[in-house]
């Protein structure tokens, strides 16, 4: 969990890749079915484009993965950080449009 973008940054300079790709629906449905979200599994490349409930699904999976990350390795991806941080900020342009 990033508290500001300077963790995002931080992360970014020790050379960590961000990635995503556009999903199609059917692959959209597949990923909903999982309780987690690996951070080699597929992620939308635009999260502005995905619907409200798809990216509250979407918030659990990459929240489980953090959790699971946590308790296994000590500590998390920096994928699975970078996801949970891009969707913070989304649910937050998210809060802004809605005022």
């Amino acid at each position: 969990m990033f508290p500001s973008l300077r963790g995002a940054a931080i992360l970014k300079a020790a050379g960590t890749q961000h990635h995503r790709v556009h999903l199609s629906g059917s692959e959209r449905h597949a990923m909903s079915e999982k309780l987690h979200i690996t951070p080699e599994d597929e992620f939308p490349e635009d999260l502005s484009k995905v619907g409200d409930k798809d990216l509250q699904v979407l918030d659990s999976q990459v929240q489980r993965q953090l959790d699971y990350e946590y308790v296994a390795d000590g500590e998390p991806n920096p994928e699975t950080e970078f996801r949970h941080y891009d969707l913070d900020e989304e649910f937050s342009e998210r809060d802004k449009r809605e005022d």
